[in-house]
């Protein structure tokens, strides 16, 4: 079973066991199915949210554990500029530059 047939699997278990307890198939004390029952989904949603922005904040902060990914897009960004410059684009390494205001004649 590959990975996303595992999750798909638990997916589809804890979406048809929300709906059979949401639907009172299986019944429940009426606190839980009220209280309790009814903040699952943005619970859920509040869980996915803080991992995903978890995952990427140890993504960026772990960056510099890894040289690699730090210089594949340097090396990236100078292989582009070489071969601009070949075809005859003006390439300029100053950034200032790019933020700088028109002049208005």
């Amino acid at each position: 079973m590959t990975r996303l047939q595992k999750t798909v699997y638990i997916v589809v278990t804890v979406i048809t066991a929300y709906i059979i307890l949401n639907i009172s198939i299986i019944l429940l004390p009426t606190t839980a199915q009220t209280q309790i029952l009814s903040i699952l989904p943005w619970l859920a949603l509040v869980l996915f949210v803080a991992f995903a922005l978890g995952s990427v904040v140890w993504a960026t902060y772990s960056t510099n554990d890894r040289p690699e990914a730090c210089k594949t897009p340097v090396e990236d960004t100078a292989a582009v500029k070489r071969e601009l410059r070949q075809q005859g684009v003006e390439v300029d390494s100053r950034v200032s530059d790019v933020f700088e205001e028109p002049e208005i004649a």
